[in-house]
């Protein structure tokens, strides 16, 4: 910035009155960035296999919601399934393989399904304090994007 420049900036600050009014933008000179609508989340289907002693949601990588075939399956294997009403205790484990990301999010992603299944489970009148918790993350696609629910 020119010596006469900042001279000028300085006397319009210690004498505010005789400070030149400021331009106004004119519309022409502005710019508006349009961008492109976000993509949806296309979900895919949770698969579900039921046992009368265990039940597994098999979950598409990187995905934490239940579908609303997975959610009817559930659902409809709760009100069918006497022993995991009468259950002592019924444990959640979830998994998460790092593939999909770091070790962090694969746990979070776990964490997130078990969670959900417990909320699902509280929600059709078990009682929550049966409901146990278990999270897992692994390095290989072994037990893949599992939850896993059984009776003890």
């Amino acid at each position: 910035m020119p010596r006469e420049q900042i001279i000028s900036a300085i006397h319009d600050l210690q004498n505010p009155a005789a400070a030149k009014p400021l331009e106004k933008e004119k519309p022409e000179d502005k710019q508006i960035a349009i961008r492109p609508a976000p993509k949806a989340i296309v979900e895919k289907e949770v698969n579900v296999d039921a046992t009368p002693l265990l039940v597994t949601l098999n979950y598409p990588k990187r995905q934490t919601r239940l579908d609303a075939g997975a959610d009817k399956n559930l659902k409809d294997f709760l009100n069918v399934s006497k022993d995991i009403l009468n259950a002592r205790q019924i444990k959640i484990h979830a998994f998460a393989p790092a593939s999909a990301g770091s070790l962090t999010e694969a746990r979070r992603i776990a964490y997130y399904r078990a969670m959900l299944i417990r909320l699902r489970l509280i929600a059709e009148g078990i009682n929550q304090e049966k409901i146990h918790l278990q999270v897992d993350d692994q390095f290989s696609d072994a037990d893949g994007d599992k939850v896993k629910i059984f009776t003890r």
